[in-house]
């Protein structure tokens, strides 16, 4: 009996974070007012919900998919110079040299053509 006393105090003891609040609900009904940050005690059969109320910035010009073409557009034109500069140094080697190309990637190839900065 000692113990469910005890899970009893620990469900009504909520924690609610900086940046946070936490929105009570029991039996279907919500509180209008919200938790603020800090140590509460609330009905230990109640549900408490975390919300963050922190400011979140959004690019003003597109959104999220204009972030996603950017960033492909940019790996894009990484792969295009990449491949640029292999075919440079390859182009650059004696005639005849045999090259090992490891199946892990291209990176140890060119370490071993002298690009490996």
């Amino acid at each position: 009996m000692l113990f469910g006393v005890g899970l009893a105090l620990m469900n009504a003891i909520v924690l609610i974070n900086v940046g946070q609040v936490g929105v009570q609900h029991f039996v279907g009904k919500v509180k209008q007012v919200p938790l603020e940050q800090g140590v509460h005690f609330v009905s230990p059969l109640a549900s408490i919900e975390k919300m963050s109320v922190r400011e979140q910035a959004f690019p003003i010009d597109g959104g999220i998919e204009s972030i996603e073409e950017k960033l492909q557009r940019e790996q894009q034109v990484a792969a295009e110079r990449f491949q640029t500069e292999i075919i440079q140094e390859l182009s650059e080697m004696p005639e005849g040299t045999v090259v090992n190309v490891p199946t892990e990637g291209a990176i140890p190839l060119i370490r071993s053509l002298g690009g490996g900065r």
